[in-house]
């Protein structure tokens, strides 16, 4: 009858990850708060030294990198619509073909003319500018290294016009998943700029946003913060309070208040940063679409799912007048509708949502593109949840070449692969390989993260759901408590994720029988629940029907009905009426009115439990066994032996398809199939011979279980 949260409650996570659950567009991986001086507290080593900022760029070799990387999803400039010098660029315009010059110089003349340098520099700059913003990132470095030569046999290692070039080289290297390079050449960056502009410069501003971005992929949450208000103060005294510049600022900031948690901080500044576009732009703008997308997503994140979809198709019809239909950003509107709608059990729709951005995100870039990946994994989401784990899997195999592909082995978008795959095996009951694909992604995110991120946490909770799977509930405990450790210290404004683990100690103490300790860990996550979301979200029924759920093993048939009632309400308004999770409800329910002795009531609900599921399961699927059973039990215990007869024995064949024949529940069926025949037998004597069951096993058939 109880619930354990897991990544099945985690796939649909839009900006913030966990992903798992599903992961939107904008996402970032949450975090905590730490002291950040014991990991970065010598610079000049994390550089590789800070002798070499004065070397000339040398391009590196892919093979020798061994570096931590940033998630595809942190690709500011070329999914918001902007090039990577920052400026914004028209959808439609922004990823033409290059236009190639030639420049037939010898070296000779180069060394003599200093002008063919400086073509050289805008020839460089102008070809690798249109490679990046079509996602050839490693050809773009090429141009920018190009360039950067050229500039340094006129100019000086530090001339100011070094800084730009700097600057897009660590654009180039973040987007290919070197983290280490990146930050070195941003940061190469300011201090050139610092040089040349000791007072605050607004491209000062932009480089601090760059290393910001970078930073909060890391995990280094704080210090991208005071990167981002270094920017936004800088944008402050320079431009005026309704500059686009500042616009950007509000919603960097709001982007790391998302990720603690702070949904009403970071909807305020994305409000504000909306403000100010609608007052410069006075019409139909891309950057508009992205703040009312911002929103959305923000809404989305607090359970205001028909707010956010608003919003969302506010963006779109934006996009739709402003012509970039084919465009990144179009792409991503159609995820973040895609992300509420599987929230919300929509999951066909979701799925249709999500193909429509994957379409363009293949037409756009090339098949092997990050982006692409992450569509294929939110196909992926929908489909486990409909428990198509077949065609799940494909797809999140598919996600993961491309990932190995682009990153190296110990980036934390592989690690998001391995965990999609972990999650569906552990719901196939495949135990023993989720939970080696979970320790493999748990090494990854322990090498890329710093200590007690967000992610671990989220990694430790998956690997307590297989321990309490297999009914190892003192280790299952170990994982919820570290899990919920890291939650509570990373989350200071609170989180579901903080419930969620709340919740999965409170049911594993359950099945220990512990139920004054369970109900104090349920009770402190309804009260989370209810602090973050509406009244009738589903994340409050989860919490009352596991609160129900110890009620019930307490003997306390009253509150638990209660508790129950309240849950199935919430589901039935929230959800499609063919949810799983109505289903469930609904044999709670039939569960507690078998007990009160109610078999009439019990029966309906168990009915319309068993219809339910078999629309979402194929007709050999256990939980269809299990709730034939239920209603079995009860029409037996009114007599009703040759309905309850007939119950049993199409439970049977399906356990049969099962399992071998010396599991539980094919022996625990056949007993029950006995003794109706018996009883048959000795009232008449007109039935058939009784069926022997070949072995009996001692225990008891499992109680309703979703």
């Amino acid at each position: 009858m109880g619930e354990t949260m897991g990544h099945g409650e985690q796939h649909a996570e839009s900006l913030p990850r966990p992903r798992s659950p599903q992961r939107t567009n904008h996402h970032i991986p949450p975090t905590e708060p730490f002291d950040i001086t014991s990991s970065r507290s010598s610079r000049s080593d994390t550089l590789e030294e800070r002798r070499k900022e004065n070397e000339p760029f040398h391009f590196p070799q892919r093979a020798s990198t061994s570096t931590q990387t940033i998630p595809s999803s942190e690709q500011h400039d070329v999914r918001s619509g902007r090039g990577p010098t920052g400026e914004p660029v028209r959808d439609h315009e922004a990823y033409e073909e290059p236009i190639l010059f030639h420049h037939p110089v010898s070296e000779t003349q180069h060394r003599a003319d200093p002008s063919s340098h400086i073509d050289t520099i805008d020839y460089s700059n102008a070809q690798a500018d249109a490679l990046y913003n079509k996602g050839k990132y490693e050809e773009a470095l090429e141009h920018y290294a190009q360039a950067l030569q050229a500039h340094e046999k006129i100019y000086p290692h530090d001339h100011l016009n070094a800084a730009k070039i700097f600057d897009n080289i660590g654009k180039s290297f973040k987007n290919q998943g070197m983290y280490n390079q990146a930050l070195m050449y941003h940061e190469r960056a300011l201090q050139v700029q610092y040089r040349f502009h000791p007072c605050d410069h607004i491209d000062s501003a932009e480089t601090l946003d760059n290393i910001g971005h970078i930073l909060s992929v890391q995990g280094h949450y704080h210090e991208a913060l005071d990167r981002y208000h270094q920017a936004h103060t800088i944008r402050g005294k320079l431009c005026s309070a309704e500059d686009i510049c500042v616009s950007i600022s509000l919603d960097n900031i709001a982007s790391i208040r998302r990720i603690e948690g702070n949904y009403d901080g970071a909807l305020c500044c994305f409000q504000q940063a909306l403000e100010i576009r609608l007052k410069i732009y006075r019409q139909d703008h891309i950057d508009i679409a992205k703040s009312f997308n911002n929103i959305g997503s923000i809404l989305a994140n607090q359970g205001k799912y028909d707010a956010a979809f608003d919003y969302h198709q506010k963006a779109l019809q934006m996009q739709e007048k402003l012509c970039v239909v084919e465009s990144v950003s179009f792409a991503e509107t159609w995820n973040n509708m895609g992300h509420i709608l599987s929230k919300q059990g929509k999951y066909d729709k979701a799925r249709e949502n999500y193909q429509r951005s994957c379409e363009i995100l293949m037409n756009y870039y090339s098949s092997g593109h990050v982006c692409i990946a992450q569509s294929l994994d939110n196909i992926g989401n929908t489909l486990q949840s409909q428990r198509q784990y077949d065609k799940a899997l494909e797809n999140y195999q598919r996600a993961y070449e491309i990932r190995n592909k682009c990153y190296p082995p110990n980036h934390c978008d592989v690690a998001e692969s391995l965990t999609n795959i972990g999650n569906t095996l552990s719901d196939q009951e495949k135990y023993h390989e989720a939970e080696n694909y979970y320790k493999q992604a748990l090494i990854i995110y322990e090498s890329f993260y710093p200590p007690g991120h967000e992610t671990i946490a989220t990694c430790l909770n998956c690997i307590g759901n297989i321990r309490f799977s297999q009914s190892m509930y003192d280790e299952a405990l170990e994982y919820y408590h570290r899990a919920l450790q890291i939650y509570e210290k990373f989350y200071p404004f609170g989180h579901v994720k903080i419930a969620t683990s709340l919740n999965n100690i409170g049911n594993t103490l359950t099945y220990q029988t512990k139920y004054d300790e369970a109900l104090g860990q349920c009770e402190r996550a309804l009260n989370i629940y209810k602090k973050l979301y509406p009244a009738g979200h589903s994340a409050i029924a989860l919490s009352l029907n596991t609160i129900g759920n110890i009620h019930h093993k307490q003997e306390k048939y009253d509150k638990a009905f209660q508790y129950c009632q309240q849950a199935l309400r919430i589901r039935e308004a929230f959800y499609p009426d063919d949810h799983l999770y109505v289903a469930q409800s609904l044999q709670n329910i039939g569960t507690i009115l078998t007990d009160f002795g109610n078999c009439d009531e019990a029966l309906y609900s168990h009915r319309r439990a068993l219809a339910i599921l078999e629309r979402v399961f194929p007709p050999s699927h256990i939980k269809i066994a299990r709730c034939r059973c239920h209603i079995g039990d009860i029409l037996n215990e009114q007599e009703k032996l040759d309905e309850a007869l007939h119950e049993f024995r199409q439970a049977l064949t399906i356990f049969e398809q099962i399992h071998s024949t010396s599991n539980v529940d094919v022996a625990n069926t056949r007993r029950k199939i006995d003794n109706i025949l018996n009883r048959q037998w000795n009232h008449n004597g007109t039935a058939g011979q009784p069926c022997r069951t070949t072995e009996h096993i001692d225990g008891r058939f499992r109680s309703s279980e979703i």
